[in-house]
């Protein structure tokens, strides 16, 4: 069983969290950068310019570049979304500490470690920013959780990794857990970024042969791969592969163009599978 810091994850969120490394390590993965670029300028929240200030000084919230010059503030969507939580445990009564910690949590890189505290995997994708992908980006994966104790200290859960901690082990006597989806999909400001990003990530989704290119390369066995365009029109003719086979699938897969043997000293090492995908 994986813990993401002080909590256990279940298989099926570890499995989601290396799935979206995974798509992050592409480079295709645009949403994430879209969520990142510090250019709001509104939070809309009932939470005064002078707060945000005060709150930007004592840190709270992060200065960016352009605060330095003494222009409005901007902030990523990951950051409104902060506000606006911030806001809501405020209304719980917990003090700027306390929400300084929690952010401090929040924004922490996700590191997935073994029983024995061996790191696994880390990612680039910080607890705030998983738990928001989870919850609106990702389609049918039921509600996401941020839960936070008394003492600031946060992370978010699924509903299966809530049973879980909450059965087989200890959470903490006093926390708050605060359901992201209805936070996001409440929210009509929160929307409206999120359908502008939406639109803005739409520019670079991949077509259906793109697709098929990029699902080769996840394959683990993939070697090499080649693809030809007509230089007409810039569109994908055909994707060439080699692949290293099992000897049932050398004698069973007919699915391949060839199957070739790579000898060593006389003895057959492994076998390679080479096909040609026409678009």
């Amino acid at each position: 069983m994986l813990k993401l810091y002080d909590y256990y994850v279940s298989d099926d969120d570890a499995r989601q969290i290396a799935g979206l490394n995974n798509a992050i390590k592409t480079k295709t993965f645009k949403l994430l950068d879209v969520m990142r670029q510090k250019k709001n300028t509104t939070i809309n929240t009932t939470i005064s310019p002078r707060t945000v200030n005060y709150w930007t000084e004592i840190g709270v919230l992060d200065k960016s570049p352009l605060q330095e010059s003494n222009k409005w503030h901007k902030f990523s969507f990951v950051d409104i979304v902060f506000i606006h939580l911030a806001a809501k445990l405020r209304d719980f009564g917990l003090n700027l500490e306390k929400i300084k910690t929690t952010k401090h949590n929040l924004y922490r890189l996700i590191s997935l470690k073994d029983e024995n505290g061996t790191e696994i995997f880390k990612t680039p994708l910080s607890i705030l920013e998983m738990a928001i992908l989870l919850a609106f980006a990702l389609k049918n994966h039921g509600n996401v959780y941020l839960l936070i104790t008394n003492s600031g200290q946060a992370t978010y859960m699924t509903e299966e990794s809530l049973v879980l901690n909450r059965e087989q082990y200890n959470l903490p006597d006093a926390y708050i857990y605060l359901n992201l989806n209805d936070l996001l999909n409440k929210n009509e400001f929160i929307n409206k970024i999120r359908a502008k990003i939406r639109h803005e990530t739409q520019k670079y989704a991949l077509d259906d042969n793109e697709k098929q290119v990029f699902d080769a390369l996840r394959q683990d066995n993939l070697e090499q791969l080649s693809v030809t365009k007509d230089t007409t029109n810039g569109a994908m003719k055909y994707m060439k592969t080699v692949e290293n086979v099992t000897e049932m699938e050398a004698t069973e897969n007919i699915e391949f163009g060839g199957i070739y043997e790579e000898k060593q000293n006389g003895k057959v090492i492994r076998k390679i599978a080479k096909r040609t995908i026409k678009f």
